[in-house]
């Protein structure tokens, strides 16, 4: 059995006995993937079928929930007062695809399982862990790293789950170590003539962008179980101001440097994806 079907089977058992309802219970998910279910109840039978084990999971959620049971807030589960049996049919398929809960506060670490428990009872599958780069200070997403620390434990939960796990943020800067600029100062944006080793790169720089393919090969290596890498330039215009860059848009330049880090992750991982922003 799938961990997410091992998973509904608990969360069922535990429930029904906490409401003192007898069952025979029969999960299962007729494919590898999809977040659809059925689920009905023929006596003291109940089964639960999804399209695949995320499926299983999310339909056994739903027909605890047609009893009475909620999960308003994470952390809280709330049971009625009396609950029974009676013959009846439910199913559900998503209207939405993907249904993402971002996560980028060091708050949430200390009670990622609520979390990560209250996504799942309430299908949404994906969790996307925003992140700052090793040493950058950067507000708003969870230092590098804290994120280091509570790394086995969110993979672990999510795949659990077989939840979708994506990771990253305005790490795309960071691939080009600043601490080269004195060496191959070209590589750095150039601003009113004078390059800067602050904020982007210089897109029109074979260098800047190998150094992107470097960098983003080691990343995408020390992550092997992320679905979704977001590998984001930095905001505010940032850019390179060269005669070569010049003549072409920030999101143009933007893209030269997602074209390299999309190339280089299709060669680690086929399998994942890569997020990028639009700046137009």
């Amino acid at each position: 059995m799938s961990a997410p079907q091992d998973l509904a089977i608990a969360e069922l058992t535990r429930v029904l006995a906490a409401l003192n309802v007898t069952a025979t219970l029969h999960v299962g998910h007729v494919g590898d993937e999809g977040d659809g279910f059925r689920w009905s109840v023929a006596g003291d039978v109940v089964t639960v079928e999804g399209d695949g084990p995320r499926g299983a999971l999310f339909g056994a959620y739903d027909f605890l929930e047609s009893l009475g049971v909620l999960w308003p807030v994470p952390g809280r589960e709330v049971l009625p007062t009396t609950a029974t049996l009676t013959d009846s049919l439910g199913a559900g398929a998503p209207a939405l695809l993907g249904r993402c809960m971002i996560i980028g506060t060091v708050a949430l670490l200390p009670v990622l399982d609520d979390w990560v428990t209250w996504c799942a009872r309430n299908k949404i599958n994906t969790i996307f862990f925003h992140t700052s780069p090793p040493g950058s200070g950067a507000i708003g997403a969870i230092p590098h790293e804290d994120w280091l620390g509570a790394r086995d434990q969110a993979i672990a939960l999510l795949r659990e789950r077989d939840l979708v796990f994506e990771l990253g943020g305005h790490g795309l800067t960071h691939l080009l170590p600043r601490d080269r600029f004195a060496q191959t100062p070209e590589a750095f944006r150039m601003v009113k003539g004078e390059r800067r080793n602050d904020s982007n790169f210089c897109s029109s720089s074979p260098i800047a962008i190998a150094a992107l393919r470097e960098g983003s090969r080691a990343l995408f290596e020390a992550n092997p179980d992320v679905d979704v890498f977001h590998v984001w330039p930095d905001d505010a215009g940032s850019w390179c101001h060269c005669p070569e860059c010049e003549q072409v848009t920030p999101s143009e330049q933007s893209m030269r440097a997602v074209i390299a880090v999309a190339e280089t992750l299709a060669d680690v991982n086929p399998n994942a994806q890569l997020a990028a922003i639009s700046y137009l």
